[in-house]
């Protein structure tokens, strides 16, 4: 009987592991697909580019005329691009004179790939999202980033020149923490073994480093690079202490800024008029250079 006991624990432990790093590497496709249809005096063109690593990537470039910059847009986990068209904040841009530039990430909406990896070959593609929309435009360029896209926002802009400011909704630390949390916060496991199995299990079947996923670290290597960190005050999934180990460690200018009442990710949908006037004031400090 206590031998049978020991077979199965450990087996019980290693399905449910299994299953975490299922959740955290499968997108709904269905579900990033999702859009809605902008209004006809705003022309998109499709984009088909690819990332260094092959990967096939589908993009909408939406020029904006007497451009004042430009803003890459970078969704969270599963999203898709057709979260910025949505929620409007591609509308948004355009009538404000940005042109903008939103892709899907790998193994979402129409772009290649079978495993989302939570940051790590994601930052590849805005590395070469970032590349179309300066083939495009000449002007300054922002990053605006939600949840995965944030963090990833925050890698990409401590590793490459060219990218003026930052505006980061909801980002979370790093990989390793965030599983933690999200495993404690949906099934109230522990850290050990969970954590450290559901990660490892995701490395060996997508071939990713969780290690390199540390948005604290990188924010730490930030120099040229504004960043806006926004925290939603009733996110639950990036709590503002996981906010402030960005920011605290994020070098070079920076500011915080609470919108209260609003979950995760959903500042600009449902933080109203002030948030907006905010966005405007931290994108209207891009300068040609």
């Amino acid at each position: 009987m206590a031998g049978a006991f020991a077979t199965l624990v450990p087996a019980a432990v290693f399905s449910f592991a299994w299953k975490l790093s299922e959740d955290i590497t499968h997108v709904d496709r269905a579900k990033s697909l999702r859009t809605s249809q902008l209004p006809p005096n705003i022309k998109q063109h499709r984009v088909e580019f690819k990332a260094s690593d092959g990967k096939k990537l589908i993009g909408l470039w939406t020029p904006a005329e007497d451009e004042r910059g430009v803003v890459v847009l970078s969704h969270g986990r599963g999203s898709g691009k057709g979260w910025f068209m949505r929620n409007d904040e591609v509308s948004f841009l355009h009538e404000h004179g940005y042109s903008s530039f939103v892709f899907d990430y790998r193994a979402t909406g129409e772009s290649d790939g079978k495993h989302c990896t939570l940051g790590d070959f994601e930052q590849l593609e805005l590395k070469a999202a970032v590349g179309q929309a300066q083939k495009r435009s000449s002007g300054p360029l922002a990053v605006w980033g939600v949840s995965m896209g944030a963090t990833v926002a925050i890698l990409v802009a401590a590793e490459i020149a060219g990218i003026d400011q930052i505006i980061a909704i909801s980002p979370y630390d790093s990989f390793i923490e965030t599983v933690s949390h999200h495993q404690r916060l949906s099934f109230k496991l522990p850290r050990w073994p969970m954590t450290f199995l559901a990660c490892n299990l995701t490395e060996w079947h997508t071939g990713c480093d969780v290690k390199r996923v540390d948005a604290v670290r990188a924010a730490s290597r930030l120099r040229n690079t504004r960043l806006m960190q926004v925290h939603c005050g009733k996110d639950i999934r990036a709590p503002e202490p996981v906010q402030r180990k960005n920011f605290e460690s994020a070098s070079g200018p920076k500011e915080f800024h609470l919108v209260p009442n609003v979950k995760h990710g959903n500042a600009f949908r449902d933080g109203g008029k002030i948030f907006r006037l905010k966005i405007l004031s931290v994108l209207a400090q891009l300068k040609p250079s």
